[in-house]
């Protein structure tokens, strides 16, 4: 498997992904991406409308750059999201971001 530095200076590069894991205070693991995919057996929905995650800003004269807040909107149409606020809660819970490179058509 090459390293996202690798890949990255490809001629034709994957679909960067960002993958979220928020594990709610009552243990409850949702999953959620911009794209529905499946990485290492787990699902992920397509649920994330919008981030900042790739707005970086610099933080000091050393060239050290850093993102001071991440900002999600997330796909709420169902209701999803407004039970879980009402039932469990937000407060605690754990959110979890990974980078990843995919291949859509490959689903890989």
């Amino acid at each position: 498997m090459q390293s996202y530095l690798q890949l990255k200076e490809q001629s034709f590069a994957e679909t960067p992904l960002l993958l979220f894991d928020c594990q709610l205070s009552d243990g409850t693991l949702e999953r959620w991406s911009t794209h529905a995919v499946q990485v290492n057996g787990a699902s992920y929905a397509a649920r994330v409308m919008r981030h900042n995650v790739f707005e970086l800003q610099a933080a000091s004269d050393q060239g050290v750059d850093g993102i001071p807040k991440i900002t999600l909107e997330l796909a709420n149409a169902d209701s999803h999201f407004s039970e879980l606020e009402r039932v469990i809660g937000w407060k605690g819970a754990k959110l979890t971001a990974s980078f990843l490179f995919y291949d859509l058509r490959a689903a890989a």
